[in-house]
């Protein structure tokens, strides 16, 4: 390793004047440099200001009696000094720089390193031909920089990378975009966002248009990032990269008949299609088709995060589980629990149920939660008030509490189910109202589409900060009605977005904020003063509400730092890509028509916590 121009010490890099040389320990140094030095402290780099634990002699002593920050004469000349211990008894043997008038912190001086404090850049300091040092009289001599420094202090501070510079895993340079609040979107383009090797977002930036070689410099923080080892991922050209999606709804039994039976309503649909492929589940071979097709499908989409309804089989919720987590996206898994209202070839006891769902819980939660892919979460999953009893939900009520788990269910999604559950629990204010009465209706509680909610439910919902899952292609493929979100917004109750497969035929959030936009659209169109949703509005729900709803640390739906970094790279010219882009559209024009127009031929690749995803 040779130490000069491009030499980097991770927090900055030695520049050497082609002036005199001094050879020490194999390696040919100049008598003179300029640039920046790291703040030096215990062994280790270190950022400015901070010092290390462990104490070594090879420390540059950063007393403020030896180097004041700032503090510079006019002169320009460097002294070498190979002891601390005249100035402030520390005696630390590796020499730092002074001026003539005062000592001189070397991450002081002025350059274009990435020492260089909140990215402001300085004039190159120059320095003197040759260096001072001062001998035990404090008299100024000259001295070749190879009697001055040990050869172990160079090759810990000039060979070795430091062990304190922040490491960094991935690297994307391109465009990225994701949503800053539910009204605004960010576009960065040249940008270059860092994962670390935890998974999580390291760094964002923009407008980064220098070559990646071994380290960064983050502009706005003035953090330096080792990148050497880094894989250097360049987004497609017009290409992306976006949050991965948070599907908070879907069925994976039902992706066997997804696009059959909607000339049909809720109620018959379910006894025709759902309950009779759900109940072959039982057959862990057809499961495991039907599940591995299903995670397949949802990643091909972008779909990092999905909470999943399983069946009423606990092995076969366990095996969804395990397809999902082996194939890297972040499962949400509930074995579905009724025991009521039911075909007798799928059912189960009161007591078997919720025997089952223990048995559930307890494996699931024995999964590690390994890096990169995350652990695979149980989710308590009565299918709605309909099919089960009063002491099934308090049951299921009391495991959640027990394991401050997710709950999932269904709530006023057609007219004929909410006049059931009236006749069900008369002693109830509303459908709503059920589920707070068996303890079911939490902040960790997601209910899907509440299409016909009544003010008093909405309410309830907001004190609650329970989430509507709004499903609206299956709201309106199986004529169930169109969901108000404004509507629900405005009273406080958290949304989010999820498919609803197959009572919505597509496996695709894309798809998911399309028809939740036109629903919008219409549902305005009958609310005075009611305004739709924007695509922002959709995007920030199939993000950033999705991970919100979903409740996991981490999971943030965004690229915000410390965030895990789950994400899909976009190519909008992807072969057979179903839209156009032309020299007049720019990368926001190039994300609205995918939104509008995409599909999973655009997915190039998807992320969850770092790792590429298998599908």
């Amino acid at each position: 390793m040779v130490v000069g121009d491009s030499a980097p010490l991770k927090h900055g890099w030695i520049k050497s004047r082609k002036l005199g040389k001094t050879t020490l320990g194999g390696l040919t140094f100049d008598d003179a440099f300029t640039g920046s030095a790291c703040h030096l402290a215990n062994g280790h780099v270190t950022p400015q200001g901070k010092r290390s634990g462990n104490t070594t002699t090879d420390s540059v002593c950063l007393s403020p009696k030896c180097s004041p920050r700032g503090k510079r004469s006019g002169a320009e000349t460097l002294r070498i000094v190979p002891s601390c211990n005249e100035v402030c008894g520390q005696n630390k043997s590796l020499p730092i720089i002074t001026s003539d008038a005062a000592t001189v912190n070397p991450c002081c001086l002025p350059s274009k390193s990435p020492a260089t404090p909140r990215g402001k850049r300085r004039k190159t300091f120059v320095s003197s031909a040759k260096p001072f040092y001062k001998n035990a009289c404090g008299q100024s001599e000259l001295s070749p920089l190879k009697e001055l420094c040990k050869k172990e202090v160079l090759q810990q501070r000039c060979i070795k990378r430091s062990a304190s510079l922040q490491p960094c895993a991935k690297v994307f340079r391109g465009t990225v975009i994701h949503s800053v609040s539910s009204t605004r979107i960010d576009v960065l383009t040249d940008a270059v966002l860092g994962v670390d090797h935890k998974g999580k977002v390291a760094f964002l930036e923009a407008d980064h248009t220098e070559s990646l070689e071994s380290s960064l410099t983050i502009r706005s923080t003035g953090e330096v990032f080792d990148i050497a080892d880094a894989a250097i991922v360049e987004l497609p050209k017009r290409g992306f990269l976006v949050p991965g999606f948070c599907d908070v709804h879907t069925h994976a039994p039902q992706f066997k008949f997804a696009g059959l039976g909607y000339d049909m309503q809720l109620l018959q649909w379910l006894e025709t299609y759902t309950f009779p492929n759900e109940a072959e589940w039982k057959d862990a071979e057809k499961a495991k088709l039907v599940a591995g097709n299903a995670v397949r499908r949802t990643l091909a989409n972008g779909t990092t995060s999905a909470c999943w309804f399983a069946t009423i089989h606990t092995d076969a919720a366990l095996l969804l589980a395990e397809i999902a987590h082996a194939a890297g996206q972040r499962a949400f898994v509930g074995k579905v629990n009724m025991d009521r209202n039911c075909p007798d070839f799928y059912v189960e006891s009161t007591v078997d149920s919720l025997a089952e769902t223990e048995r559930f819980v307890e494996a699931m939660l024995k999964i590690p939660d390994s890096t990169p892919t995350p652990r695979p979460m149980p989710v308590i999953t009565p299918r709605f008030v309909p099919t089960c009893t009063a002491d099934l939900m308090t049951g299921l009520a009391t495991i959640a509490a027990k394991h401050d788990l997710l709950i999932q269910s269904h709530v006023s999604e057609n007219q004929g189910e909410i006049e059931w559950v009236k006749d069900l629990h008369p002693e109830a204010s509303s459908y709503t109202g059920v589920y707070d009465m068996m303890g079911l209706l939490t902040a960790k509680t997601v209910l899907a589409h509440g299409v016909h909610l009544g003010a008093d439910e909405r309410k309830l919902l907001a004190s609650r900060q329970a989430v509507v899952a709004h499903c609206a292609m299956s709201n309106m493929q199986l004529r169930s009605g169109m969901c108000d979100v404004r509507q629900l917004l405005d009273d406080g109750v958290p949304v989010a977005l999820g498919t609803d497969v197959s009572g919505g035929a597509s496996p695709s959030m894309l798809t998911a904020i399309r028809e939740a936009c036109k629903v919008s659209n219409m549902v305005s169109a009958t609310r005075t003063g009611g305004t739709p949703l924007n695509y922002s509005e959709a995007f920030f729900l199939a993000t950033v509400g999705g991970a919100r709803a979903l409740s996991t640390p981490g999971l943030t739906g965004d690229f915000s730092l410390g965030a895990d970094f789950d994400a899909v790279v976009v190519d909008p010219l992807a072969a057979g890509t179903p839209f156009d882009l032309y020299d007049s559209d720019e990368a926001l024009d190039a994300f609205q028509k995918w939104l509008q127009l995409g599909d999973d031929r655009n997915t190039r690749d998807v992320f969850v916590r770092g790792a590429a995803a298998k599908f």
